[in-house]
């Protein structure tokens, strides 16, 4: 069905692909297959298409191009089989997806997790992405991290236990919760059902994760295993690098030392970035991980400023 969510913005249609083991994933598309400029937009871990409405929305308006957001296996409306979350299958499905739409040559970006499969994917098909977009992941491995271990992973990066939190409740930690400096002064009708439908409503007014703490559990074990300096080897595109940052309280703050972290690992992907002919590192101040919903505008410009200046997407788009 074609949608038209608010007057002035690109229309979109919803629906389900079927993909690899008969898995069908749900998938939102923007603009027209008609174009030689196509994004595939990948989310994060218990995250979904939605998140990718203002940025694919503002890609659709700046660039004319075809838009393609989707729900990963095991998360939103896709289906949720218990097996196929290594990084290869993962990587198998959205190729799937990407070819049942036809998108020959597109941007790939990710975001989180999503960063990491979209470093894999274009490892996996070097002639096949135009462009590569890390948002805030991928930038690094996560056994790099000192004094982590897997058990310590396993432990202190398990998904919250939220079944059953009322709805206002959930919200309160997005609009008014740690994220309310940030998520508050943006906040609006849009962002509340994009996070409401990150979450299955439930009809007594609670909410529950779509993504089964055993999948997740999968899907970090495969994090923890990604090589992505390896990856990053096999990637002949041009790369953009994108990380989010906030202002930590002290230079010797654990935030500070993250933020030092990921600075590293973007620089050291960088340098195994041998086959690429550009690459790019940009970081965003005062920005919180989930940046295509805090700042979807710098977002955009980010990435189509990037593609012009690569010449992967025409020039002068109106920037």
């Amino acid at each position: 069905m074609t949608l038209q969510p608010n007057a002035g913005q690109p229309t979109h249609t919803d629906g389900f692909v079927t993909v690899s083991d008969d898995v069908k994933l749900s998938y939102r598309h923007w603009g027209s297959a008609n174009t030689q400029s196509s994004f595939l937009l990948i989310h994060g871990l218990a995250s979904g298409l939605r998140i990718w409405d203002f940025v694919a929305a503002e890609l659709v308006r700046l660039t004319g191009g075809t838009v393609v957001a989707f729900d990963q296996r095991g998360h939103g409306l896709s289906d949720k089989p218990d097996t196929g979350y290594d990084n290869a299958q993962i990587v198998a499905d959205d190729f799937g997806l990407a070819k049942a739409f036809m998108l020959e040559n597109p941007i790939v970006v990710g975001h989180s997790w999503g960063a990491t499969i979209a470093l894999a994917y274009a490892a996996t098909h070097p002639q096949a992405v135009a462009g590569l977009v890390l948002v805030d992941g991928g930038l690094g491995n996560m056994q790099d991290r000192p004094g982590l271990t897997w058990e310590r992973a396993e432990r202190e990066l398990a998904p919250p236990d939220f079944a059953g939190t009322p709805k206002d409740a959930f919200l309160d930690f997005y609009r008014r919760g740690e994220q309310g400096r940030y998520l508050g002064p943006v906040w609006n009708a849009g962002l509340e059902d994009i996070i409401l439908n990150i979450v299955q409503l439930r009809p007594d007014n609670t909410v529950a994760p779509r993504l089964s703490r055993t999948n997740h559990m999968k899907i970090l074990r495969a994090l923890w295993e990604s090589d992505n300096y390896a990856l990053a080897e096999q990637v002949h595109c041009p790369v953009l690098l994108i990380s989010a940052e906030t202002l930590p309280e002290l230079d010797n703050s654990p935030l500070a030392e993250w933020f030092r972290l990921k600075r590293e690992g973007a620089a050291r992907l960088q340098s195994r970035l041998a086959c690429t002919p550009h690459t790019e590192f940009v970081v965003m101040p005062e920005t919180i991980h989930d940046i295509p919903l805090q700042r979807p505008h710098e977002l955009t410009q980010a990435i189509v400023r990037f593609g012009s200046g690569t010449g992967i997407l025409p020039g002068r788009l109106g920037l």
